[in-house]
């Protein structure tokens, strides 16, 4: 579990816009993200919390590609895996501190 899904649990749940037309329910936005939120929202076990698709690098990816995947999939944090197995955690910080010693 994360910082960022531990987060998320305890925001503030969106409702979304609903209009109602002739005894039926349309929303304006996606339903089905609404029932996620709701479920996070609701979650008593750290299985209904966890994000489920994991981002993981290598631990040869270059500072180029992290940054990359960080900014594009608004990332916090990455696990470094190797042979299937975790063997590291790559945060922003980390990323900064790269960046700040190359230039």
């Amino acid at each position: 579990m994360t910082e960022n899904d531990l987060i998320r649990r305890n925001k503030r749940l969106h409702i979304p816009t609903v209009v109602s037309f002739l005894d039926a329910a349309i929303y304006l936005e996606s339903s089905r993200k609404f029932e996620e939120e709701v479920k996070r929202v609701t979650a008593t076990t750290v299985g209904e919390i966890c994000e489920r698709t994991v981002v993981t690098i290598a631990a040869n990816t270059d500072l180029t590609d992290i940054a990359t995947l960080m900014s594009e999939k608004k990332l916090q944090l990455l696990p470094v895996v190797e042979g299937g197995k975790i063997i590291g955690i790559v945060g922003k910080r980390d990323v900064v501190k790269a960046v700040a010693r190359r230039a």
